[in-house]
């Protein structure tokens, strides 16, 4: 059952991306000449009160926060600008928490390079990845949609799912279990990431092709049995009736996909 709902919101994913980009459509990219800083995106997620363990407790959010905290002023000092990104209604509580947390320890122009914008529907997160050049995210969204969006990613893995996800895009190496998580460790894995963005996107873009292919055959495949048995059935309608389809077999073929 894990895997059918893993499948699912996969599925759910890659149709909402295809809706916003579709084929046609290139994906908008940031000009990396206009003398801007590079922006990593920062996905905050708030305490699930589980994080796929059998004891679970605050002190793995508080200690969580704090090294995102350590992470972020890291990142200002080497001259990126982070902007901060959700996945969930819930995770506005957790993105004010870090940003009071932030206000703390960051001076007044160091805060200004915090991007906060409002995330209120899926393509406004989209147009936010998009803006990004790196991305370090812990809800499985945030990481499944910046791949999508051809974004470095290293995840901060809260759950199985998000570590099956790195591990097929291969890039386990950059997932890191929120459990054991320290800054130093995804300061770590960020300067090995840095070395390697080419190499990572052109792995990443063709995986990412790949799926999108296979979603697009089990599409077809399901569909085209779909409307297979509905043809029967509108011909088993015919033969009934006397040569005459019936209402509801004249229905059903207007649903068809030459009608469509």
């Amino acid at each position: 059952m894990r895997v059918l709902r893993s499948a699912r919101v996969v599925t759910q994913s890659i149709r909402i991306w295809r809706s916003a980009y579709p084929p046609e459509c290139v994906i908008p990219q940031r000009d990396a000449k206009n003398g801007r800083r590079s922006v990593v995106g920062l996905g905050i997620m708030v305490h699930a009160g589980k994080y796929s363990v059998a004891t679970p407790n605050h002190r793995t959010y508080s200690a969580y926060l704090d090294n995102l905290i350590t992470f972020a002023k890291w990142l200002l000092a080497r001259e990126y600008d982070v902007r901060l990104l959700i996945g969930d209604v819930p995770d506005l509580q957790a993105r004010q928490e870090f940003r009071d947390l932030l206000k703390e320890h960051l001076s007044l122009a160091e805060n200004e390079r915090i991007i906060d914008e409002p995330i209120c529907s899926v393509e406004t997160l989209l147009s936010q990845i998009v803006a990004t050049d790196i991305v370090v995210a812990t809800r499985f969204h945030n990481v499944l949609l910046a791949l999508l969006c051809d974004k470095p990613v290293i995840s901060i893995s809260f759950h199985h799912k998000c570590a099956s996800l790195m591990s097929v895009m291969g890039l386990s190496e950059y997932c890191l279990d929120i459990n054991a998580f320290q800054a130093d460790k995804l300061i770590e894995k960020f300067c090995e990431l840095e070395t390697k963005l080419d190499i990572i996107k052109r792995s990443t873009r063709a995986k990412a092709m790949e799926f999108r292919a296979a979603l697009d055959e089990q599409y077809e495949y399901i569909f085209k049995d779909m409307w297979s048995r509905q043809s029967r059935l509108r011909r088993s309608d015919m033969i009934r009736m006397g040569g005459r389809p019936s209402r509801t077999s004249s229905s059903l073929a207007g649903l068809s996909p030459g009608n469509s």
